[in-house]
């Protein structure tokens, strides 16, 4: 799967070779991201209440594909509720947010039961207009979306057949 984001606008596309397919999205929250009263990113994401067995961690800054980045560590915590062990990690997500993109540059989530860890992130970031062509939709794939993907003032094709 490959992906590419227009932090300027919201929209993202998500392209899947082995389906032949591709989803146009938008991050409507991506403008609502620039807080009226200020708070950063970071704040807005580690704020509110959350259950007692998420513990947040601060993870202070570092600098990521040349931005400075704030992070933090949510670990989940199996509750007897939930049939697990009480106390058991059951699931760490780390995040590295930017201000400047209103971004998530990098999570992390590692899942210690089954051994595993993924990493998305973003890279190559370029400041400045994208070239519009990265936005095209590969000839012969079907768009696949969900009402949820529409932007209110575009169109979407339903598919993209070749010329």
């Amino acid at each position: 799967m490959a992906e590419i984001s227009d932090c300027h606008t919201g929209k993202n596309i998500r392209i899947f070779p082995d389906l032949r397919t591709a989803r146009i999205g938008y991050n409507v929250g991506a403008s609502s991201w620039k807080r009226k009263d200020g708070a950063s990113l970071f704040d807005f994401l580690t704020s509110g209440p959350r259950p007692a067995n998420v513990i947040l961690e601060d993870l202070g800054f570092k600098e990521i594909e040349g931005l400075l980045t704030h992070g933090y560590r949510e670990t989940i915590l199996g509750t007897e509720d939930g049939g697990d062990v009480n106390g058991a990690v059951l699931n760490i997500t780390e995040w590295w947010v930017s201000d400047d993109l209103a971004e998530v540059v990098l999570q992390i989530i590692t899942n210690p039961k089954a051994k595993t860890k993924s990493e998305s992130g973003l890279i190559n970031i370029r400041r400045g207009e994208p070239d519009p062509a990265l936005f095209e939709i590969p000839e012969g794939y079907k768009i696949d979306a969900t009402p949820d993907d529409k932007h209110p003032a575009e169109e979407m094709p339903e598919t993209k057949s070749p010329a």
